[in-house]
C-alpha cells in the first residue's frame, strides 16, 4: 500500500495528465473554439506543471512527471513549429490557384466600376454566383489533406505516444525512466 504523501501527489499528477489529455482532445477538434480551449488548457497544464515542479523535492515522483509534462509540451511545441513549416513549403509549392483566376478578375473589373450603382449590383450578382471556391476546394483536396498529414500526424502522434508513456506510469506510481528525453 503506497504512503498517503504519495497517492495524494500520485493522484495531483494524474489529475493533470487528465487535463493534458483533454487538451489534446480538444486539438483534434476542428473549430476554433476548441483550439482556443485545447490551448488554455495546454497553457494551465505547462503553468500548473511548473508550479509543482518548483514545490516538489528533487528526484520525487511528481518532479519526475513534470519534468516530463514541461519536456513534452516544449518539444513538441518545437517539433509543431518545423511540420508546420514543412507543411506551408508543401502547400506553396502544391496548391493550384488557377480556379481563383476568374474570381481575382471579377474583384479587379469591379474596383473600376465602383462609381456606377447598377454595374456595381451586376458584378456583385456575378461574382457570387461564380464557382471559384467550390472549384478551388475540389482542385486542391488531395493537397489540404496532405498537408494537414504533413502538419499534424507527426505532432499527433509525438503527443500521444508521450501522454500515454507519462499516464501509464503515473497511474502505476512508477517514474518515468528518462524524463529529459527527446522521445
Amino acid at each position: 500500500m503506497m504512503d498517503p504523501v504519495t497517492d495524494a501527489n500520485q493522484k495531483k499528477i494524474v489529475r493533470l495528465y487528465g487535463a493534458f489529455g483533454a487538451g489534446l482532445v480538444f486539438s483534434m477538434v476542428p473549430l476554433w473554439s476548441a483550439a482556443i480551449v485545447s490551448a488554455a488548457l495546454i497553457l494551465g497544464v505547462l503553468i500548473v506543471a511548473y508550479v509543482l515542479r518548483t514545490d516538489a523535492e528533487h528526484g520525487s515522483l511528481i518532479e519526475n512527471h513534470m519534468t516530463f509534462v514541461i519536456r513534452t509540451i516544449w518539444i513538441g511545441s518545437l517539433f509543431a513549429l518545423i511540420t508546420t513549416s514543412a507543411a506551408s513549403v508543401y502547400f506553396l509549392k502544391a496548391l493550384d490557384n488557377a480556379p481563383l483566376q476568374p474570381c481575382a478578375e471579377m474583384i479587379l473589373s469591379m474596383a473600376s466600376g465602383m462609381s456606377d450603382p447598377t454595374a456595381m449590383e451586376k458584378y456583385i450578382n456575378d461574382f457570387m454566383s461564380m464557382p471559384c471556391w467550390a472549384n478551388y476546394w475540389q482542385t486542391n483536396l488531395m493537397i489540404f489533406i496532405i498537408g494537414g498529414v504533413i502538419a499534424a500526424g507527426p505532432i499527433l502522434i509525438y503527443f500521444v505516444v508521450r501522454y500515454i508513456r507519462g499516464l501509464t506510469r503515473a497511474m502505476r506510481g512508477y517514474r518515468v525512466a528518462n524524463p529529459k528525453a527527446w522521445f
